[in-house]
């Protein structure tokens, strides 16, 4: 069967954008090409997002039915798990055949990802479909952008289902269920559930089946269910009673006040309707305040249009900034700003230039009204808002010089925010005012969208407006929306430090509010402490803000303030302590390692792996110890051991170096100055490798693998370790024998850690690869993230503290 035709079954029963429709007609054609071609594997990743379960449930459920429709030698068949299931399997071996295709529910609120993508990228012939409602979207998969972007490649979004789409669910439903209808039930029954649903108490299936009870209940208490199963028809008498059905149709067929309707007010009742208005005055509006004619910037304001309203009317509108305060008069709803601005711009002899203005198809098409004025006329909203602007706004330009109408698509606003950026980027420095009321919502949203895309071009918006409608007092009253407009600064530069470590943003909302409260500032200045840590891979600079980050989540520290600019710093707290987890209150090394890991910060994990582990097992856990052989000395605020007069002292990351450079010398002759487990070996372990870790790395010959091999491999490593010391004499690095340099614990599981210690020296190199601009990466990211899984696994398992 054709495509177009199988979506068919998808657009009645769900609410799906034009864009999710795209989605879904390639995710079927897919399919098809999948099966028809040869040796060709694309993996495909597909998110269905949805904000009722019943919504994901149809979709599947119409996929279901679908599939064997599909012009495919081989039919498709959909194999469920949930997230617990896939943890306890492999989808190599829970998947028989590449027709079977992936459907994974019930995903978990919180949690790493790296489990799922590791299986997923592991299988690429395998489809994969993953259904998850908004909030784990949100709060979880878009954390991990590989996983969010690439893995799930192809996003479609079930958006809660509208009164059309329940309606078919009704219907659909009523006739499996063996029953007939009159041929105006259908329509009777659209109309009822358009005039209640979206102010209905119960929502989706619950809906559709409580609607059924009662007429089923009807049924019962006239001719018996089983009647109408044999064929007497359902007529719109069965369709429940409701006052709010019954006064829509009277509004319809008797409207309530006759000023409802458009009506022509003979010329010489005007006076009586409109005392205040005798004539459109922007029509004849002239400026009256002097011009400079030559600019070094250009006012431009960037607004969304709207459609007329029911009915046109004139209003007043007053506004009151900085001590400039007066009253425009306005019809269509864009027109206040415009005026308003153009008043502003006169106390400094400039003009309103240019306005860019945000349109939808509606906005552009010819609609009749009926003006305030008395006057009808077929015009689109775009052009009447043309004629009540023109006049207030720079005379000396040209119409397609003043306006710039950009259209929009909700389902793909890419084309029309590019041209907006285009716009101004052509527009010599261009001053930007923003009126915030006008348009749908969709348009109010991709505005905002275009507003933060915007400021990359470093173009700003000077002040932003709203107009507050009055339905009490004569008046409506122009806003700003500037201060609220820096919101959107703060709640950006809060999401980029939580989801990329960085305080670009936060840093410069900070700036722009002088008055900001002390403690709030120490606050931020430790969010920049952190922030430039991670970005400078400076483990001390991260961990003194760590450091200064825990008073502000200590029990007596809790920073307060009443400050409206600063109050939204005190509601994010509670994000960045949830986010940051333990680094926020007392935690080691391996703590900052796991989260690191968690966020993607795997160079920064790297770096703490090679500088603190060391620290981590001999000074906080005590499993490797310092020989009480070589001497301690203080050198600045660290502890060194004095190795030999000649030299200066060591660290006690030098010993653990060391140490862990010759822990395979024993096992691969020869092997001083190279990797026992080499990048090639590294790039191909798996999962199942590392639970069999050293059995993985077997050499020709073997190596023995015994408890006594290993402690024999450990003690070998610690007979003739060096350490590069600085001659104090001659001013030259030398390497000098540091035997029995470090003691091991009785205690410490000796297999663990020599695990731990070939991976140790692995991730070294994978660290200093990292570092250095070489024309690849040796070592796949994959590999990586899978290295860092188990070293933190040996890592913890080999911690005397653990539970």
């Amino acid at each position: 069967m054709e495509i177009n035709a199988l979506l068919l079954n998808f657009e009645k029963q769900l609410h799906i954008s034009e864009h999710e429709k795209t989605i879904l007609t390639g995710f079927l054609h897919f399919l098809v090409n999948r099966c028809n071609s040869q040796n060709v594997i694309i993996p495909y990743g597909l998110l269905i997002q949805y904000d009722e379960d019943s919504s994901y449930q149809t979709f599947l459920s119409i996929l279901e039915s679908v599939l064997p429709q599909l012009n495919t030698k081989d039919k498709y068949l959909l194999k469920h798990a949930t997230e617990k299931s896939l943890s306890q399997i492999t989808l190599k071996e829970y998947f028989k055949t590449p027709k079977e295709i992936l459907v994974l529910t019930d995903c978990e609120d919180d949690g790493s990802l790296d489990s799922i993508i590791s299986q997923f990228q592991s299988t690429p012939d395998i489809i994969k479909i993953v259904c998850a409602p908004t909030h784990v979207i949100e709060n979880r998969f878009r954390s991990n952008e590989h996983f969010f972007y690439r893995v799930l490649a192809r996003h479609i979004h079930l958006e809660k289902l509208h009164s059309e789409e329940i309606t078919c669910h009704f219907l659909n439903l009523f006739k499996q269920k063996g029953y007939t209808a009159t041929s105006d039930f259908s329509d009777e029954l659209a109309y009822y559930i358009e005039s209640i649903y979206e102010t209905a108490d119960l929502k989706a299936s619950e809906f559709v089946q409580d609607l059924i009870r009662r007429i089923e209940l009807q049924m019962e208490e006239s001719n018996g269910i089983t009647a109408y199963r044999q064929g007497i028809p359902v007529d719109i008498s069965f369709i429940p009673y409701s006052k709010r059905v019954l006064s829509r149709k009277q509004k319809e067929m008797y409207p309530s006040n006759a000023s409802d309707l458009p009506q022509m007010i003979p010329i010489e009742d005007t006076q009586k309707v409109m005392p205040d208005f005798e004539e459109n005055e922007a029509e004849t509006h002239t400026q009256t305040h002097q011009f400079v004619p030559e600019h070094h910037h250009t006012n431009v304001l960037l607004l969304a249009l709207s459609t007329f309203p029911g009915q046109m009317k004139k209003n007043k509108f007053e506004y009151n900034f900085n001590g400039h305060q007066g009253t425009v008069i306005g019809r269509y709803q864009l027109d206040p700003i415009p005026k308003m601005l153009d008043e502003l711009l006169a106390e400094s002899n400039e003009n309103l230039d240019k306005i860019i203005m945000l349109c939808t198809d509606k906005t552009l098409k010819e609609t009749s009204i009926t003006t305030p004025e008395n006057i009808m006329m077929n015009i689109s909203p775009l052009e009447y808002f043309k004629n009540q602007i023109r006049n207030y706004m720079n005379p000396n330009l040209s119409d397609d010089e003043r306006f710039t109408p950009i259209t929009f698509s909700l389902f793909s606003p890419y084309d029309g925010i590019q041209q907006v950026i285009d716009t101004l980027r052509g527009i010599k420095n261009p001053v930007l005012y923003l009126d915030t009321h006008g348009g749908i919502r969709g348009i109010q949203r991709i505005m905002e969208a275009t507003i933060s895309l915007l400021k990359i071009e470093d173009i700003h918006v000077k002040e932003a407006f709203s107009v507050e409608f009055s339905e009490k007092s004569k008046n409506s009253i122009i806003t700003s929306e500037t201060e609220n407009l820096k919101i959107f600064d703060f709640v950006s530069g809060i999401n980029e430090f939580i989801s990329s470590g960085r305080a670009n943003t936060l840093m410069s909302y900070s700036s722009s509010h002088s008055k900001m409260d002390s403690s709030e500032q120490d606050f931020i200045n430790a969010i920049q402490n952190v922030a430039n840590g991670i970005q400078w891979c400076c483990i001390p600079e991260f961990e003194n803000g760590l450091k200064n980050l825990q008073t502000f989540f200590s029990k007596n520290a809790r920073a307060k303030t009443t400050d409206i600019n600063t109050s939204y710093l005190e509601i994010y707290k509670t994000d960045i302590k949830k986010d940051y987890k333990k680094l926020v209150t007392q935690h080691n090394v391996a703590d900052e390692i796991a989260w690191c890991r968690e966020k993607g910060f795997y160079q920064q994990a790297l770096t703490l792996i090679e500088s603190r582990v060391s620290l981590l097992l001999i000074e906080d856990w005590n499993v490797l110890k310092i020989n009480p052989s070589y001497t301690p000395v203080r050198k600045g605020n660290t502890t060194c051991y004095k190795v030999s007069e000649e030299f200066a002292p060591a660290t006690k990351n030098d010993f653990f170096n060391a140490f862990v450079y010759r822990i395979t010398t024993d096992i691969v002759r020869n092997d001083t100055t190279g990797l026992f487990l080499t990048r090639t070996k590294f790039n191909q372990l798996t999962e199942q490798d590392y639970t069999h870790f050293l059995d993985a790395l077997q050499t020709t010959p073997r190596f023995s693998t015994s408890s006594a091999a290993i402690k024999n491999y450990l003690t070998n490593a610690l007979k003739h370790p060096t350490v590069s010391l600085k001659n104090k004499t001659q001013q030259a690095f030398r390497y000098v024998n540091v035997p029995g340099c470090i003691i091991i614990s009785d205690s410490i599981d000796q297999t663990v850690l020599f695990q731990l210690l070939i991976l140790h020296k692995t991730l070294k190199d994978v660290r200093n690869t990292m570092n250095h601009a070489s024309s690849e990466l040796n070592y796949k990211l994959d590999a990586i993230v899978l290295a860092l899984k188990y070293y933190m696994i040996w890592l913890e398992q080999i911690n005397p503290n653990q539970n």
